[in-house]
């Protein structure tokens, strides 16, 4: 599996410029959207397009091997728990939603009597 190291590289651009930088700022450097920075500085498993890692190495004039870096991947039994929690909180997820979209419908219906 290939992970980004999006903060070693920001650490890396720091180290060289001695300026700090925000993922607002690489965002409006790269025309990504600041949401997307965000989730490939915080999501381990994060499958960007090369075109993608190839605007922020610019920005922060770094190498691929300064930003990805390729792990073994994880037993297939971690994998297995890990999308059974995933579909866990997807379930508990439209649960929630339903809910609030009955308790919407109620509330409508008695405003309307």
């Amino acid at each position: 599996m290939i992970v980004i190291k999006l903060a070693e590289a920001v650490g890396v651009y720091r180290r060289r410029t001695g300026k700090r930088i925000t993922h607002r700022e690489i965002a409006d450097a790269t025309g990504l959207s600041k949401a997307t920075i965000d989730i490939i500085g915080s999501k381990f498993k994060y499958n960007a397009t090369l075109e993608t890692i190839d605007k922020i190495c610019a920005v922060l004039d770094v190498t691929l091997d300064q930003i990805l870096e390729r792990l073994p991947d994880p037993p297939p039994e971690i994998v297995e728990e890990e999308d059974t929690k995933k579909k866990k909180k997807t379930k508990a997820k439209k649960k929630k939603a339903k809910k609030k979209t009955t308790r919407k419908k109620k509330k409508t219906t008695k405003k309307k009597k």
